[in-house]
């Protein structure tokens, strides 16, 4: 299994530690809303095939802070 982790933190002049959840997409299959604790998700897959696969992470948002789309990142799976 490997574990992904996204860290959500609030761009200057921001401030705060931001709540709401985090969608991960791999392959372009979204994975259930995983929740922010202390502006931190983590994860955990076992499921992923040998390959390279591709991903993002994508933010909520909340009452304070704007919903953001991370880059898109790749994760190779060995045999």
């Amino acid at each position: 299994s490997i574990t992904f982790t996204a860290t959500v933190s609030p761009v200057a002049p921001g401030a705060g530690t931001p709540t709401g959840n985090v969608i991960f997409t791999i392959d372009g299959v979204a994975k259930p809303a995983v929740t922010l604790v202390s502006g931190q998700v983590k994860l955990t897959i076992s499921t992923l095939t040998v390959g390279i696969h591709n991903m993002t992470a994508k933010y909520s948002g909340n009452v304070n802070f704007a919903t953001s789309t991370s880059n898109i990142f790749t994760q190779t799976v060995l045999p």
